[in-house]
C-alpha cells in the first residue's frame, strides 16, 4: 500500500542555522551528504539520537532524490536538461525547536509513503523517515520538480545544556 504525502511547505528558517549542501545526481551523493549532514548536527550540539536520525532521513530523501532524478529516459542528466547545475539540494535548519532536513530534486514524480515488505530493498524508506520525524510533506518547485522535507523535534546543545 502506497499513500501520498501532504503538499505543504516545510517550515521556514528564521534563526540563523541554516545549511545548504548542493549534490549532483550519483550514487556516491548519498554518503557524501549523510556524512556533511551528521558533521553540521554535531557541530549545532544535537544529542547522539536526533544526530543518527538526521543520518537516516538525510540517506533515505537524497537516496529517494538521485534514485528518481536519474530514472528519466536514460539519456545523461546535462543532456536532458541542457544544464550542469546540482541535481539535488539539501538544506538543513532549526526553527523553534524543529531540526528541518530538506531535500530538492528535478524530478516531477510525487514522493509515495510505501509500507513494502520487510525484504523488499525499496519502498519504506519515506515510511522510515516519518517514522522519525514530527511532520513530513513536499511541495512542487516552479521548474517541475519537488521539495520533500522532514521536521523532528530536537534538542539543540544537548551536551552543554544536559538535556535528553
Amino acid at each position: 500500500m502506497n499513500t501520498r504525502l501532504a503538499t505543504r511547505p516545510a517550515p521556514a528558517p528564521r534563526d540563523g542555522r541554516l545549511v545548504m549542501i548542493p549534490l549532483a545526481a550519483g550514487l556516491g551523493s548519498v554518503p557524501y551528504a549523510r556524512r556533511r549532514a551528521v558533521e553540521v548536527a554535531r557541530c549545532w550540539g544535537l544529542a547522539d539520537d536526533d544526530v543518527e536520525a538526521v543520518r537516516l532521513v538525510v540517506s533515505e530523501l537524497v537516496g529517494n532524490a538521485v534514485r528518481h532524478t536519474c530514472e528519466c529516459d536514460g539519456r545523461d542528466r546535462e543532456e536532458r536538461s541542457g544544464r550542469s547545475s546540482p541535481a539535488i539540494r539539501l538544506s538543513m535548519w532549526t526553527i523553534d525547536g524543529l531540526l528541518v532536513v530538506q531535500v530538492g530534486d528535478d524530478s516531477p514524480r510525487p514522493p509515495m509513503v510505501g509500507l513494502g515488505a520487510q525484504d523488499d530493498e525499496h519502498g519504506r524508506g519515506l515510511f522510515l523517515v516519518a517514522a522519525e520525524a514530527e511532520q513530513v510533506g513536499y511541495h512542487r518547485t516552479p521548474g517541475g520538480g519537488k521539495v520533500v522535507w522532514a521536521a523532528r523535534a530536537v534538542c539543540m546543545g544537548a551536551v552543554a545544556a544536559g538535556c535528553s
